[in-house]
């Protein structure tokens, strides 16, 4: 969207082609009828809004925020295998020894290894290496507390597929996070053009170049254009949906290959009535350390002003999921939720909506995160660098300093505008 106006701005006609039969991507705002109204299945927040262009956006559009408060997560923990709450206070000493002991050892890894590793093999050799300092980091399932939090939901991938070196090397605004009541992608509204030509339910299949033109075909038709920005996600261009004349260099394709899309998937459940916590979040932690079928819960309620939970899944877990029926995973929602409140009567929901961004053709993923094996300074540079000209890449996958975000989306089709215009 933000290439397009950009291109636009400057004199281009400008056509979109989009496979699906709605614009947006990963930033869909469904209406799902009286039951929910709006909700956002895939991007939903403004993570730091100040100094943030999308904050801009949002008051240009007059759209609606109300602001989250995560930190309420860690007041409403349960722990499945005692039936109970977590006491805030026992939640405290866990993370703040993790603060001691574990990420300020990893800071020091970054810093001090000669080889990268995985972060999961890194923290566990901080640890091993503490000694007696450790005292509730000892539990697999305190572990598992933090790191699923910290690591798990944030970058929707597991800490063995993330780099130690790396899977925090990106930047983010300051300020508090926003949900918007009544969708995400009043932005994308706001950005596009209204004279901007879209070409909705065209699956693009091959991108032809020679040195005067650049030819897109479709299965709704082919398009020449004097230039054309690739948004494809990162999960689609390594399953080579698109081909490429000429082929992508290997060095192009070596620079994708290094980083991975994770997977974060929702469940929304609407009931008759709201029943749980007054919290924005709840989490959810399980027996012996393993990975409870959802992670966390966002309480929509104060958002939608209707009685809805969105249950969050993310890396294997979520993949896992999705090859499940609608029915098997609300099954599995409503019994975690039901073990989280033994004493509470839970109706079930009258209606639900569920996300499958690793089976989406479209998405093939949720976004991206920095892998082990990947090098930010050479590989951002490798992916915006070495096809130029008429044919250029966009997306959150290629902007190094705000990757997996709406925020390096929006950056990186602007980028790409400029180095067709020859800014």
């Amino acid at each position: 969207m933000s290439s397009a106006r950009s291109l636009h701005n400057n004199g281009y006609e400008v056509r979109i082609l989009e496979g699906r039969d709605r614009l947006g991507g990963r930033m869909w705002s469904f209406d799902g009828g009286v039951g929910f109204g709006t909700m956002d299945l895939g991007a939903a927040w403004i993570h730091g809004i100040k100094k943030n262009p999308l904050t801009n956006l949002a008051k240009r559009g007059k759209a609606k925020r109300v602001r989250t408060n995560y930190e309420s997560a860690l007041n409403v923990m349960f722990d499945s295998s005692s039936s109970q709450y977590l006491p805030p206070r026992l939640v405290g000493k866990i993370y703040k020894e993790y603060s001691a002991i574990v990420s300020k050892g990893i800071e020091r890894m970054q810093g001090s290894t000669i080889i990268d590793m995985d972060l999961q093999t890194a923290i566990r050799q901080i640890l091993s290496n503490a000694g007696n300092r450790v005292k509730y980091l000892k539990s697999e399932k305190w572990l598992r507390l933090v790191t699923q939090d910290l690591y798990d939901l944030q970058y929707a991938a597991p800490t063995s597929d993330l780099s130690l070196w790396w899977f925090d090397d990106d930047k983010a605004t300051s300020g508090a996070d926003v949900l918007f009541p009544n969708g995400m992608w009043q932005l994308g509204e706001v950005v596009l053009p209204k004279e901007v030509t879209i070409h909705l339910c065209t699956t693009v299949t091959k991108i032809q170049s020679n040195g005067d033109s650049t030819t897109v075909f479709t299965d709704n038709g082919n398009f020449v254009a004097d230039a054309v920005v690739v948004t494809v996600p990162l999960g689609c261009l390594q399953a080579n949906t698109i081909a490429f004349e000429p082929a992508l260099s290997n060095t192009f394709k070596n620079a994708l290959g290094k980083r991975k899309m994770g997977i974060y998937n929702k469940v929304l459940l609407r009931f008759p009535k709201q029943w749980w916590p007054k919290r924005h979040f709840f989490t959810a932690i399980s027996k012996n350390g393993s990975i409870p079928p959802f992670q966390e819960f966002l309480n929509a309620q104060y958002v939608s002003k209707k009685p809805i939970l969105v249950a969050f899944s993310s890396g294997d877990t979520a993949k896992s999921l999705e090859d499940l029926s609608d029915s098997e995973i609300v099954l599995i929602a409503m019994k975690q939720l039901r073990e989280m409140f033994p004493k509470i009567s839970i109706p079930e929901p009258m209606s639900h909506l569920i996300t499958r961004w690793n089976s989406d053709p479209f998405s093939r993923g949720s976004y991206s995160f920095n892998k082990l094996g990947v090098n930010p300074d050479t590989d951002f540079r490798d992916i915006l660098t070495t096809h130029g000209g008429r044919v250029q890449f966009a997306g959150e996958h290629t902007n190094r300093d705000y990757f997996g975000t709406v925020l390096g989306a929006y950056y990186s089709g602007i980028s790409a505008a400029k180095r067709i215009l020859g800014d």
